[in-house]
């Protein structure tokens, strides 16, 4: 089974073609353009491996969370090729690639995504025998309340937020492993969509999760408070 599947929901673009569980070719750039870099990377890894979009068996891209931007840019993208080649689209959490990425951890996983402004993407799981569940939905978590969703027991630390999270853990009362590792490489996202279709336990929903608000939507939302509470004060006269 060929799966083209990439991530964007950080920095940069990674991109992977797996034949079933068998990586056969990387692409990863820090090119921040990711909108426009993105199908011409898809088309370059095909042409490089002498196949094409209807030789593809499947696609599979991140839901989030992560930046927002990347997000959006890898669903809208993951969704157009969905609809121009009619292949099963599989969209899979950023926190599970992590935890999966450690799947031959015996114990509990706890994945921390630096989301900016001192909070995190966090989400528990537990892994046994090179298999892993979710213990905790995802959640968005703060410096000061992430003790609050830390495993009881030994676990092990990782994601690009771990240095944070680790520098705010009680050491006495909290025992950790820490990986130094913390990127999402395509071919892990690709690897788990082929696990996810063998065992069909494919999760159908094609939407996006952010679990924050984008900043602008805030930053409405905190000016529309502000504004009722003192009477639209401030506002322009032809305001509806």
């Amino acid at each position: 089974m060929k799966i083209l599947a990439f991530d964007t929901s950080s920095s940069g673009v990674s991109i992977a073609l797996n034949q079933g569980e068998i990586n056969i070719a990387n692409i990863s750039t820090e090119d921040n353009k990711q909108s426009e870099v993105l199908i011409s990377k898809f088309e370059e890894i095909l042409n490089q491996n002498k196949i094409w979009y209807q030789d593809l068996e499947a696609i599979a891209a991140i839901s989030g969370p992560g930046s927002f931007t990347g997000v959006r840019v890898g669903l809208s993208a993951a969704r157009a090729l969905k609809l121009a080649t009619n292949l099963p689209l599989i969209l899979i959490s950023s926190l599970e690639v992590l935890a999966f990425k450690y799947r031959n951890y015996q114990g509990h996983i706890f994945v921390a995504i630096d989301a900016k402004m001192e909070e995190f993407f966090v989400g528990s799981f537990y892994s046994q025998d090179g298999e892993i569940r979710e213990v905790c939905e995802a959640k968005l978590a703060t410096i000061d309340n992430i003790s609050n969703f830390l495993p009881q027991q030994k676990f092990l630390l990782c994601g690009n937020g771990k240095e944070a999270v680790f520098k705010s853990i009680d050491k006495n009362n909290c025992e950790c492993d820490f990986d130094q590792q913390d990127q999402i490489d395509a071919s892990l996202v690709a690897e788990l969509a082929h696990k996810k279709i063998v065992s069909q336990e494919i999760n159908q929903s094609l939407e996006a999760v952010y679990i924050r608000d984008p900043k602008i939507t805030a930053r409405k939302a905190t000016k529309k408070r502000s504004e009722e509470k003192s009477g639209g004060r401030g506002r322009n006269r032809t305001d509806a």
